[in-house]
């Protein structure tokens, strides 16, 4: 479909020089098409925030985690379907996976794995400590977040503990 808007005094009355054009063979009043372009680009600005996208925990994050009265620091990477919290604290590094889904502002993680490394812990510890883990791998906890803004969302689990995540850019 080809539409010619063509802008003439021809046809116009008196005064109508400057506030007519012709378009697709009809003379319309500039003014209203100003008017109507104006609140086109009104329309389109609105249906544009409309969409702005929410933020999205997929990303890296530092956070801190509050357990049993003790703040450890770490780096968590999202992806789009997996999860990998990585806590570094007194020598001692622990690396878990877990898997996640999101509903609303509800999260559930399930634990895929859990390793750690460094704690120079006798064998009978260590195995001990993979014991425990092998039992946790499977199980599901229910959390929930709030993005403070797109650049800080706040955790909360099911069992008390908090943390404040902050993305790394």
């Amino acid at each position: 479909m080809r539409v010619n808007l063509i802008i003439t005094n021809e046809g116009a009355g008196p005064g109508d020089s400057e506030n007519r054009a012709i378009f697709g063979g009809y003379f319309v009043d500039n003014i209203k098409m100003k008017r109507a372009i104006a609140f086109g680009c009104v329309v389109l600005a609105l249906a544009m925030v409309g969409c702005t996208p929410k933020p999205s925990l997929v990303g890296k994050w530092n956070g801190d985690v509050e357990a049993q009265g003790n703040v450890v620091s770490g780096v968590i990477d999202v992806t789009a379907d997996k999860m990998v919290m990585t806590f570094d604290t007194q020598g001692m590094k622990m690396i878990g996976t877990s898997s996640y889904k999101i509903e609303g502002d509800k999260i559930t993680t399930t634990l895929e794995d859990v390793k750690i490394s460094g704690a120079n812990l006798p064998p009978q510890a260590q195995a001990m400590f993979d014991a425990a883990m092998e039992k946790e791998k499977g199980k599901t906890q229910v959390g929930s977040f709030t993005f403070k803004d797109a650049d800080t969302v706040e955790m909360s689990s099911s069992n008390g503990e908090k943390m404040t995540w902050t993305r790394v850019k």
